[in-house]
């Protein structure tokens, strides 16, 4: 299908490159630099700009982005990305080492506007990924008696240019089905915001409503942060 604004052909893909691949870093680039976009320069995520002295995060919220980039308005001190591109190919590397794991890339035309990872975990592991969440490795055997493991997805993100278009639920549904054909955990779960009862938000009704995902941890703090889940068996590829 095209992409309604550039008329460039829009695709999913499996990233097919190992982590121990020479080539892996050089591949995986414009995939970081789009991270970086989407969780740096996005004001729905707190994870724009480090202060290297003080280590004030400057997210879009509380930082002009039409000032100067070099210094921190608190401090003086320099400026680092929150996530540079170099620590985001490390993260993604260690990630795709891990059992059952598997990342889909969006692209229009050439150009990657979207990516997601999946990997399995013990639930003792993923207590330990999404810290601070103690209990969370009980509350998970408490809703799926007998989890041994569970494939822990982590977030979906797309361009803000590209949003709205399709290429989410591309890439939700091609990582599903790779999920069940990779894995034999019966569970995945998927920590987001949930947002106010009466307002929740747009990620957060996406997984519940559409996918059937529930809450079985939150973290009880002002971020409104839950962990989701839902069980594999049964799931449909259903529009």
């Amino acid at each position: 299908m095209d992409d309604p604004q550039t008329g460039c052909p829009r695709r999913v893909v499996l990233w097919d490159v190992p982590p121990d691949d020479p080539t892996f870093a050089v591949a995986m680039r414009p995939v970081a630099v789009c991270y970086q976009h989407v969780f740096g320069y996005d004001e729905t995520w707190d994870e724009g700009w480090l202060c290297e002295t003080c280590s004030t995060d400057l997210n879009p919220r509380k930082f002009n982005f039409n000032q100067s980039r070099s210094f921190c308005p608190d401090c003086g001190g320099p400026l680092a990305y929150f996530w540079p591109i170099t620590q985001i190919i490390a993260n993604t590397a260690k990630s795709l080492r891990r059992p059952d794991a598997t990342m889909v890339v969006g692209y229009v035309g050439d150009r990657v506007v979207g990516a997601s990872l999946a990997f399995s975990l013990t639930p003792e592991e993923i207590e330990e990924y999404v810290k601070p969440l103690p209990g969370f490795a009980d509350d998970l055997r408490r809703a799926y008696p007998g989890t041994e493991r569970a494939v822990y997805m982590s977030e979906l993100y797309v361009h803000r240019d590209f949003r709205r278009q399709g290429i989410g639920r591309d890439m939700m549904l091609t990582r599903m089905r790779h999920i069940l054909e990779r894995t034999t955990a019966p569970v995945c779960v998927f920590r987001t915001a949930r947002g106010r009862e009466q307002n929740p938000t747009v990620t957060y009704r996406w997984y519940t409503q559409r996918f059937g995902f529930r809450v079985i941890s939150e973290y009880g703090d002002e971020s409104d942060r839950v962990v989701l889940a839902r069980s594999l068996d049964n799931f449909t590829f259903d529009d």
